[in-house]
């Protein structure tokens, strides 16, 4: 017990010896911005172009120190791909491996 606590009390002084004293400086360096474009989404099956955008928001504290919040979307874009024959195998909502028997191939549309 006696142990632990010297052992807190160096840490303690410790970190005041090697404090910084903090400068009296302006922090206020707000920005934002914006931007629009052509984005590639490709999911495995060959990429495709979608319209999307973003936006942030931040501020500079000091030159080490900011805060950055971003946020954006996309369009969809999707095709047609041939499933083929055998066996497809996938999860369900509960996490469960479900398997299906396609007998012939199949046309299947997809998105993302």
């Amino acid at each position: 017990m006696m142990r632990n606590v010297f052992r807190s009390l160096c840490l303690v002084v410790g970190l005041f010896a090697v404090s910084v004293p903090a400068q009296a400086a302006d922090y206020w360096h707000p920005y934002a911005g914006a931007g629009v474009g052509s984005i590639l989404i490709d999911a495995g099956l060959g990429g495709k172009t979608a319209l999307g955008g973003y936006g942030m928001v931040g501020n500079d504290f000091n030159e080490n120190v900011g805060v950055e919040v971003r946020f954006g979307g996309s369009g969809k874009t999707g095709s047609t791909v041939t499933v083929p024959q055998g066996q497809v195998c996938g999860y369900n909502q509960f996490e469960q491996l479900v398997c299906t028997t396609v007998a012939t191939p199949t046309p299947a549309n997809v998105s993302v």
